[in-house]
């Protein structure tokens, strides 16, 4: 059984299932303290944007690591219009890390949109 030195935030639930048996072999207690520092940590990345989800309004440039969004000597890929992405670290300004392959902008200087939030 899982004790308070083995409680971990699981990134996905692969790692989580690998490990589902040793806390349902556990009692009560332990599962009930084992579910609540999970969800507190859920709550925790939440709260920095982590996990959120974005449909991309314009085609666009991912870049290696936020700089000027006409650098490209760090553009690793591109968006496609319609293509959905997910947050996988806070964000810097108006650029979010996503798990597209590095870091998009949000908002272009002019005002138009490159990735819009999913409201969910």
């Amino acid at each position: 059984c899982l004790n308070d030195n083995s409680i971990h935030y699981y990134d996905d639930f692969a790692d989580l299932s690998a490990s589902s048996s040793s806390v349902l072999e556990c009692d009560g207690k332990q599962r009930d303290d084992f579910i609540q520092v999970s969800l507190q940590n859920r709550q925790k990345d939440l709260s920095f944007g982590i996990g959120k989800r974005y449909i991309v309004r314009r085609r666009g440039n991912v870049h290696y690591v936020p700089s000027h969004p006409k650098d490209n000597f760090n553009v690793v890929t591109q968006l496609e219009e319609g293509q959905i992405v997910t947050a996988t670290g806070p964000s810097r300004g108006f650029w979010i890390p996503h798990d597209g392959g590095g870091w998009t902008l949000t908002k272009l200087q002019g005002g138009g949109i490159c990735l819009e939030p999913i409201d969910e």
